[in-house]
Parts: C-alpha cells; sequence; structure tokens
C-alpha cells in the first residue's frame, strides 16, 4: 500500500501519494532554486501554487489522493520559465496543453476613468474601450440632442435608459472582481497560465504601476477604491476650478502688462495724472505710477504660476520664485518711500483738480425762476396820494 502525505497548497489540504509529493516537492524547490534572487519570487510562486490547487480540485475533489499522473500533467502545463530547464525530462514533458481557456469577467484597473468596469468589459469582450465608454453614455448624448430639438417622449426614453445604465455599472462596480494579481490578469485575458506567463504578468505589472493607490494594491476593498475615485473626482472639479481662475489671472496680467508699459511711456497724455502728478519730485511720474502697477502684477503673477503647478503638475522653482518675491518687496518698499515723500505734492494735485471742479459747477442761484424771485415791499404811509406814489 503506497504510503500518502497530506499537504497545504495556497491554503487548501490535498492528499498526495508518496512519489506525487516527490515530484511536486522537487518542482517547486526548483522555481524557488529560480526565484531566489528575484525580488518578487515570493508572489510569483505563491501564484503558481494556486494555480496548481486550482488545477486539482478541477480535476477531482480534495478529499481524493493525487496520483503522479495528474502532477507530471500539471508541471507539463505550467512549464518552466525561460532559461530554467528541468532537472530531468520524463516522458510528458514535451507535451503542451493548446486548450483554449475562456475569459474570466473581471474589472480592468489598466487604464480605467472611475471603477474600470467598461475596461474590464472591453477585456473581456476583446474590443476596444473607448467602444465600451461610448455606448454607455450615448444615451446622455443623445438625451441632450433631443431635450434641445423639444422631443419629450424620446428624451423620456434616453433618460431611463441612462439611468438604467448608470444603476448597472454600480452593480457591476460592487459584484465584479478587480484584477489584480498575475493570475487573475491572464484569465481576464484569456491566457494560458503557466509559469512563464505568470512571471511575465507580474514584470508588465511593476514596470506600468506608477503611483500607489487603491486600484494598485492588492487587498484594497471596493469601499476604498469607491473613496479613492470620490477623491480623484473632488480634485477634478477642484483642478477645474483652478484652471478657469487661472485663465482670469491671465487676462488680469496682459491687462496690467498693458497698463505698465502704457503709464511708463504715455502718462503724460491723461490730464487727471498731469494735475495730479505733474509736480512730482525724486522721478519720472510715468516710472512711479508703472511701479505701482507692478506692486499688483507680481503677486498676481505668483498666484498664477501656483494654480498652474496645481493643474499641471509644473516643476518648482524655488531659485525663481524666491528672486520674484525679493523684487517685489524692493518695488514695495520703493514705492511706499517716494508716496510718504511726495504726500504733500499730492494733497496739493488732489486741492486743484477738486478748487476747479467747484468753479465750474452751477451754482444755486444762477437762474431765477418766476416763483423764486425775491420781491421788495416797500411801506409807504396813508397820508400819500396816487401822485406822490407815482413821483416815488
Amino acid at each position: 500500500m503506497k504510503e500518502t502525505v497530506q499537504i497545504s497548497i495556497s491554503g487548501i489540504a490535498f492528499f498526495f501519494d508518496e512519489e506525487a509529493y516527490q515530484a511536486l516537492n522537487a518542482y517547486l524547490n526548483r522555481l524557488e532554486e529560480g526565484y531566489r534572487d528575484n525580488p518578487d519570487g515570493k508572489e510569483i510562486l505563491a501564484d503558481i501554487e494556486a494555480r496548481i490547487a486550482e488545477i486539482i480540485l478541477g480535476k477531482q475533489e480534495p478529499d481524493r489522493i493525487v496520483s503522479l499522473e495528474l502532477i507530471q500533467e500539471i508541471i507539463s502545463r505550467l512549464g518552466f520559465p525561460e532559461g530554467m530547464e528541468p532537472l530531468q525530462r520524463g516522458p510528458e514533458s514535451d507535451k503542451r496543453f493548446r486548450e483554449n481557456f475562456s475569459r474570466r469577467l473581471y474589472r480592468n484597473p489598466d487604464g480605467a476613468r472611475l471603477g474600470g468596469v467598461c475596461n474590464g468589459l472591453a477585456t473581456f469582450l476583446g474590443i476596444d474601450p473607448v467602444w465600451v465608454r461610448l455606448a454607455t453614455f450615448a444615451p446622455l448624448i443623445l438625451l441632450i440632442l433631443t431635450a434641445t430639438l423639444g422631443w419629450g417622449l424620446l428624451s423620456g426614453v434616453l433618460a431611463m435608459v441612462q439611468a438604467a445604465l448608470f444603476v448597472l455599472y454600480l452593480l457591476l462596480w460592487f459584484a465584479v472582481p478587480t484584477a489584480r494579481t498575475p493570475r487573475q490578469r491572464l484569465e481576464m485575458r484569456g491566457e494560458r497560465i503557466t509559469v512563464s506567463s505568470i512571471e511575465k504578468s507580474f514584470q508588465e505589472e511593476f514596470a506600468t504601476v506608477t503611483n500607489d493607490s487603491p486600484r494598485t494594491r492588492k487587498t484594497a476593498t471596493v469601499w476604498a477604491e469607491v473613496v479613492w475615485v470620490l477623491g480623484q473626482m473632488a480634485l477634478f472639479v477642484i483642478k477645474a476650478v483652478a484652471l478657469a481662475f487661472s485663465l482670469f489671472l491671465i487676462v488680469a496680467s496682459i491687462a496690467l502688462m498693458v497698463g505698465f508699459f502704457v503709464l511708463l511711456t504715455s502718462w503724460d497724455h491723461v490730464p487727471d495724472l498731469v494735475e495730479t502728478f505733474g509736480a512730482f519730485q525724486g522721478m519720472s511720474p510715468g516710472l512711479f505710477l508703472a511701479l505701482c502697477v507692478l506692486v499688483i502684477f507680481l503677486p498676481v503673477l505668483l498666484l498664477l504660476y501656483l494654480l498652474l503647478k496645481l493643474v499641471f503638475q509644473l516643476p518648482s522653482c524655488r531659485a525663481v520664485l524666491a528672486s520674484v518675491f525679493g523684487i517685489w518687496v524692493v518695488v514695495v518698499v520703493f514705492v511706499c518711500v517716494m508716496a510718504v515723500r511726495n504726500v504733500e505734492t499730492f494733497g496739493k494735485g488732489v486741492s486743484i483738480r477738486i478748487l476747479d471742479k467747484q468753479l465750474v459747477t452751477p451754482g444755486e442761484y444762477d437762474t431765477l425762476q418766476p416763483d423764486t424771485a425775491v420781491r421788495e415791499q416797500i411801506a409807504v404811509p396813508d397820508s400819500l396820494n396816487g401822485d406822490s406814489l407815482r413821483t416815488l
């Protein structure tokens, strides 16, 4: 009677006969030795063991004894990675299993926009994800068009279809798992799961992952992914508002630059400025006014840079920022000093302008109206007759 050995593979207990156990143990030891210097070796071996357990469960019940023939079939199916040849070749070692594997539906996080549902459906159907996304949001586009044209009945139908697609998207988001492990990615694409394909999937995964997010973590929950997506959407809204405000600041910056050069070169063509700053001392009035504009322009420029840095992830230029801030401080101090030195000049100019306006302002009694005319009354004694009144 053959001896049996009970071992655990990927958390599942199996019974092996002695020869099958020795063959599987030699195979796993050979793989472990080959992946010893690979930083992802443990995860690759864990996926290989999970695949072995899946094949065994697909062939028989877990309480049955695993035979040597089944282990040889599994080794022939999984094979060895490139550059790692088996120590000895058995009669089954050259057999190739070319059966077609059916694809499994997973949410594909690679290139996903929200939950990876559309991307996963596209991978399952073997089409471009763009077509699935267009089909998902096509009713919304048609709804806007029909509502604009006043087609009420068709608009209602399209609204119901879009609402149903939205609910279906949420259900698939929570019901369909994410393809996180290399084995799940191979199943999603319908590729044969071998040691070489698992290793290749690991290499592709770590070559494309550039950030740490719930989409790239293998232990992340659906709720963590939903919160992360909502945070990304909120960040998108903030960036959109920042971009709109940046456009406003760009227009304001252009206007300030135009004002800077106009004041610097043509300030004496503005009568009000000539009256106010005509007696300015210490420097050209046009240069002083241009520096006043510069005091406002530099902070606007710094704020515009910070907003664009938030939106487009621009590199930090601390030296440039410090230089601009230093120039702004110097200009502010200089403008304040010149303004204090010419306070009396400002007062005289403003007083002259106010006096001129008062001189040209019409008086209250320049034109006498009939009802406002002042009539002088003269008291005449009773003894005077009419002739005396005529003489007066």
